[in-house]
């Protein structure tokens, strides 16, 4: 039975990310993870204020170029702490302009790196004060085993509904996997199929993976190209069926 999920594109923007509707349910939507980490630090440079004494402070003192011990400069912690409670996101400006940028990089470097694999998420609902959920669709693309059909072509609705005209297949992440697994399952096929002695080069761009068979006897065989893993079973099959057929016609030996 087809996937009848509902996809339905907002007008509303979160942090450079664009908000669906999934089944009535809203998802800021990351097409790779360009999109997530620049959205990740746009959320923690617009909510500066939200971090933990502990954590805002050493970058302050180092952007003041003064000292910042956590366990003797517990007034200034309290401090900060009564300042925040005060005055909250209107603190925001002053924190970035008191960071800079240098330092402000290095804060949002220390929270990508302290939470966990999982943790954009934690730091993309910074601010919002709806329940909203986050999918990073590269991780569903490399997730998908070959030959799910119905799981490919629901991430492809998805993404044109998120990212219209933008193919799924666009960092460079997938791409390099894709160009494993087609290298992989094509010399394992041709191992078994007993084709040695050959040469492969394999080329990627961001939509698709091709690429050339250079046989013993320096005949080339144009490879096909591949932009999903599960176009794999079928075009590699196809390849190593014509590259025994030339073999067969090489040596005169009938497959």
């Amino acid at each position: 039975m087809p996937d009848t999920t509902v996809f339905v594109k907002t007008e509303a923007d979160h942090y450079g990310l664009p908000v669906l509707l999934i089944n009535g349910q809203r998802y800021a939507v990351a097409a790779d993870a360009g999109d997530a980490t620049r959205a990740a630090r746009k959320a923690i440079e617009e909510n500066i204020w939200v971090c933990p004494a502990q954590w805002i402070l050493p970058h302050l003192c180092a952007a003041a170029r003064v000292s910042f011990d956590p366990d003797e400069d517990t007034d200034l912690i309290n401090s900060y702490d009564d300042m925040i409670k005060k005055v909250a996101e209107g603190a925001n400006p002053l924190l970035k302009k008191l960071l800079g940028s240098r330092h402000l990089r290095d804060l949002q470097d220390q929270i990508r790196d302290t939470c966990s694999e999982g943790g954009l998420g934690e730091i993309l609902a910074l601010g919002d004060s709806e329940e909203l959920y986050f999918l990073e669709v590269f991780k569903e693309v490399r997730a998908t085993e070959e030959g799910d059909e119905e799981k490919q072509d629901l991430i492809d609705r998805f993404m044109e509904a998120a990212f219209p005209g933008r193919k799924h297949m666009c960092n460079d992440t997938t791409i390099t996997l894709l160009m494993q697994a087609y290298e992989g399952k094509l010399r394992a096929e041709l191992a078994e199929a007993g084709v040695t002695g050959y040469t492969l080069k394999l080329e990627a761009n961001k939509e698709n993976v091709c690429g050339t068979l250079v046989l013993g006897n320096g005949r080339v065989v144009e490879l096909p190209k591949v932009s999903r893993q599960n176009e794999l079973t079928i075009w590699v099959s196809h390849t190593v069926l014509r590259i025994v057929r030339i073999q067969g016609a090489i040596y005169n030996v009938s497959y």
